[in-house]
């Protein structure tokens, strides 16, 4: 960024209505959202991909059946309350259809440009509204805008720019200065609600005071102290949900010399995706990085080289500390959970970028004009092109392995995708090469004990979930798999352990419940069956099993005290209404629902039509059991069965 008399690239030609139509700020802002929504139309017919399930699709505080208040409340805040209440707000109003996500999405970082915009203009750095668009429309923003959950980088960009741009307006002084100090506060809190990388806010600040005044006084100082405090509060949440989420991994400890050259490569990696945005991947290779060698010190060798070259460039100088400090918490130096798979990601320089590509904009604005629209049509086309790769998560998966072919987290998760799709071989070839890749990969493992359970091969799969369970005992699904494998086994004891501790990690699971229940049932404690399935029927209130489950529990104990008939036809009359087409087994349930409150004549009409169900299916096993049922139900006789 250089300082200048000029705030942005003016034509040299045309008539002066041209010039002032080209001037009008109106226009311009309606040129980049236009443009910006015509850019990224691909996006916004994209589908849902990655962890937009655990955010947004399958996140039980905006589908149900938790709560807006559990999003400020728990660990659901994850290290983006705001975001996740947006999502809630989303939901309510048209539910969970993909576009109009990507379309906020876009909007929002249309937003952010504008605001930049403005940002630089306060700053006075020449080619202010290009640096502003070469910044929007770099394909490094991709990840970011055609990624659903990267939201939080949209959204939290919007309100860091606008904190940035009401205490510019602080450093001019005059009567609206505490006003604008107290809008710049109270966006720098809604933007770390957004996401915690906006805990840099106070740093860029202050290097923004120090470029606009030349210094940093105590007044300056001062004044950036209940920004340090948000920002070490928001730090302190997403070291916290970090932790949860095994970010801390033991194994993934490394020393001081290895973040610092880790640190050095990421700088330079970033600097080279802005300069030469290909090839673009989700995941890139992860480093084996090696402290002890001279070469892995070049970089941050390097780079303090170049820092200390541009000492006297003042403007060169602001955007590259500006660069270093918006990389600061995933340069390498801090853990977080994306290094489980690669120590850089495109959508982590989000913010970060504006720094060298303003830059850019200031060189740019200086050059004859077909030189900035010759960028921002290159810019513009590799954008265009890469979100083909978010149109779904096979797409996505696929190229990922093109570019990276051990890639763990690509091979697990396309694997499932072949599996879903009856394609079995293809998948378990898939998780092997993951396995060669991380061979502590818990969900690879119990993904492959899982197909080989399904194969009949249940020592290997009860093997499988064992490594699983080794290399991540707080991976909820590793010890619900192994739960249920040694049910089936007869370990009614130890498949009853793993179903228990798996609930205790995955509170919210309703599926474990659902099993715990017939866990408990199998170890006769029919009371706590009827707790968890309970939990399972709150957790999942439009599912039919738990209803189901607990309804004949609750007609057919031989307990009287455990028994409630009436409760158990309220539950099967939801289930019934759920059920377009009902199963037989939930009119048998109904029936004995009816008998045990009494309603023989509507139990024997329903065990009938079930009668009649069976045997379309040629259903042996149901036919008979109705049959005898139904017989008791004609003598005034309610079916009963001990756990």
């Amino acid at each position: 960024m250089l300082p200048g008399k000029s705030t942005t690239c003016s034509p040299k030609h045309g008539s002066g209505s041209a010039s002032r139509w080209w001037s009008s700020g109106w226009v311009r802002c309606l040129i980049v959202i236009a443009g910006l929504v015509v850019l990224y139309s691909p996006a916004c017919q994209s589908g849902f991909t990655w962890d937009d399930d655990e955010h947004l699709t399958q996140n039980p505080c905006i589908i149900g059946p938790q709560s807006i208040v559990d999003i400020w409340t728990t660990r659901a805040a994850r290290i983006c309350p705001l975001v996740l209440s947006t999502f809630w707000l989303e939901h309510q109003m048209w539910g969970l259809s993909p576009m109009p996500y990507h379309l906020v999405n876009v909007l929002m970082h249309a937003g952010a440009a504008l605001l930049l915009w403005r940002v630089l203009l306060a700053l006075r750095v020449p080619g202010a509204w290009l640096g502003a668009v070469l910044w929007a429309v770099h394909p490094v923003q991709v990840e970011t805008v055609a990624w659903v959950t990267e939201m939080k980088n949209t959204q939290s960009g919007l309100f860091f720019m606008t904190a940035v741009l009401f205490y510019l307006r602080t450093l001019r002084g005059g009567s609206r200065k505490r006003l604008d100090y107290s809008l710049s506060l109270l966006f720098g809190f809604l933007g770390m609600a957004s996401k915690t990388s906006v805990v840099v806010l106070p740093a860029v600040l202050g290097l923004c005071a120090w470029y606009v005044e030349g210094r940093v006084n105590r007044q300056r100082l001062a004044e950036l102290v209940p920004y340090v405090l948000m920002a070490l509060a928001a730090s302190a949440l997403a070291l916290w949900t970090q932790d949860l989420e095994g970010a801390n991994d033991p194994l993934w400890q490394r020393s001081l010399p290895e973040r610092l050259v880790t640190a050095g490569a990421v700088v330079w990696f970033y600097l080279g995706k802005l300069a030469w945005p290909h090839p673009l991947v989700f995941v890139y290779p992860k480093w084996q990085v090696d402290a002890a060698s001279v070469l892995w010190w070049l970089p941050l060798i390097g780079l303090l080289m170049l820092l200390g070259t541009l000492i006297r460039r003042r403007g060169i100088l602001f955007a590259m500390l500006y660069f270093l400090i918006a990389l600061g918490p995933v340069m390498g130096l801090l853990d977080h959970y994306f290094l489980r798979y690669s120590f850089v990601g495109d959508h982590f320089q989000y913010l970060a970028s504006i720094g060298p590509l303003a830059l850019l904009g200031a060189v740019c604005s200086t050059l004859p004009r077909w030189v900035p629209a010759m960028v921002l049509a290159a810019f513009g086309f590799i954008s265009w092109t890469q979100q083909r790769l978010y149109r779904d998560p096979e797409v996505l998966w696929t190229h990922t392995l093109q570019h990276h072919p051990t890639c763990w987290l690509a091979c697990n998760n396309l694997g499932i995708l072949r599996y879903q799709a009856g394609k079995v071989d293809e998948a378990v070839k898939l998780w092997e090469t993951a396995l060669t890749s991380d061979p502590r990969s818990a969900r690879t493992l119990t993904n492959l004990g899982y197909t080989l359970q399904q194969k009949g091969h249940l020592q290997e799969a009860l093997s499988h979930y064992e490594k699983a369970i080794e290399s991540d005992a707080s991976f909820a699904g590793a010890r619900y798999n192994y739960g249920t494998a040694l049910l089936a086994n007869g370990r009614i004891q130890e498949g009853l352990t793993q179903l228990e501790k798996a609930a205790e990690i995955s509170s919210r699971n309703p599926n474990i419940h659902l099993n715990l229940g017939n866990a408990r049932l199998l170890s006769k404690d029919p009371a706590g069956a009827i707790q968890a399935l309970e939990q399972a029927m709150q957790l999942a209130p439009q599912e039919v099993a738990p209803l189901n489950n607990l309804a004949w529990l609750l007609s057919t104990l031989p307990d009287e005290s455990l028994r409630d008939g009436k409760k158990a036809v309220e539950l099967m009359t939801k289930a019934m209404e759920l059920s377009p087409r009902p199963s037989v087994q939930t009119y048998r349930t109904l029936a004995a629902a009816q008998a045990a409150a009494g309603d023989f004549n509507s139990a024997i009409k329903t065990a009938t039509q079930g009668l009649s169900l069976a045997r379309e299916k040629g259903d042996a096993g149901m036919l008979n059991a109705l049959q005898s049922e139904l017989a008791a139900y004609r003598e005034d006789v309610p079916v009963r069965y001990a756990p």
